[in-house]
């Protein structure tokens, strides 16, 4: 799957957003991240996967604070990378995970790291 823009271009326009407003992805943009997320899982040759996940709501029906590194609020969706213990490539799965964001920040989704 190929980007629209520009690799530059999209690390240019991208910043790393913390407060989130809930909404859900458009249908047809989680479909292409979703896809992209396979294509990537497929074709690595490192001992690693990528996951789409979306976080229910909590009884209040807002998604629930995440902390590790300062505070993510109001997101509900997130890629998560796994890496194998004994994997010693975690310069390409860095990279693979930088691919994931820049596609994201190409389909106009707001992103964020958190390690």
């Amino acid at each position: 799957m190929k980007l629209q823009k520009s690799s530059i271009e999209i690390i240019k326009m991208r910043s790393s957003c913390r407060t989130f407003d809930s909404c859900d992805i458009e249908d047809e943009k989680l479909q292409k991240l979703k896809d992209y997320i396979e294509e990537i899982n497929t074709e690595t040759k490192i001992r690693a996967r990528f996951l789409f996940i979306k976080q229910q709501k909590n009884s209040s029906g807002s998604s629930e604070k995440i902390g590790t590194y300062g505070v993510i609020s109001g997101a509900n969706s997130f890629v998560v990378g796994i890496i194998h213990k004994d994997e010693r490539d975690a310069v390409e799965f860095g990279y693979l995970f930088e691919k994931i964001i820049l596609f994201a920040t190409d389909l106009g989704l707001q992103t964020c790291w958190l390690g």
